[in-house]
């Protein structure tokens, strides 16, 4: 097949103006979708003092302040003060114990013999797959062995 270098630059035009309007898709639906009033759940992984755990620190500065102070500050300036502006620290609230459902010995015996009944069911499914298997695997070899019968008989006639 003849191509022609107008047909490559052709193509080529047709790829980046494809993938430009690709592009500027895909940018339009990400800012359109994103809710303004829609901010989430703020959740807390440890990284900051308020999401430590049980144990809370003297101090409200950050590990980095709290270290030894560079050679060139003075060693009598006293380390710095949680300001007013820090917010204020807000009640969280837990749940400490969790009450769990107590199940009579009654039920207990009933969930295990309803386990026991749908295990058993299980195993009987399984046994007659595996056996109907067996019985395709035993009628496709002797349909496969009757095949060859009939060929060496044509042959032979």
């Amino acid at each position: 097949m003849d191509e022609r270098p107008s047909d490559k630059s052709l193509g080529v035009f047709g790829t980046i103006v494809f993938h430009l309007l690709l592009l500027l898709a895909l940018i339009f639906i990400s800012i359109s979708s994103v809710d303004p009033g829609d901010e989430g759940i703020l959740v807390e992984l440890g990284d900051s003092p308020t999401g430590q755990g049980q144990f809370t620190p003297s101090s409200s500065a950050p590990a980095a302040q709290t270290s030894t102070p560079p050679a060139s500050q003075p060693a009598s300036t006293p380390p710095p003060t949680p300001s007013a502006s820090t917010p204020a620290r807000q009640q969280v609230l837990t749940q400490n114990t969790e009450e769990a459902p107590s199940i009579s010995a009654e039920e207990k015996a009933k969930q295990e013999e309803q386990k026991r009944i749908a295990e058993q069911e299980r195993r009987l499914k399984a046994e007659q797959e595996r056996q109907r298997q067996e019985e395709l695997e035993r009628q496709r070899i002797a349909d496969l062995e009757r095949q060859k019968k009939e060929k060496e008989q044509q042959r032979q006639a």
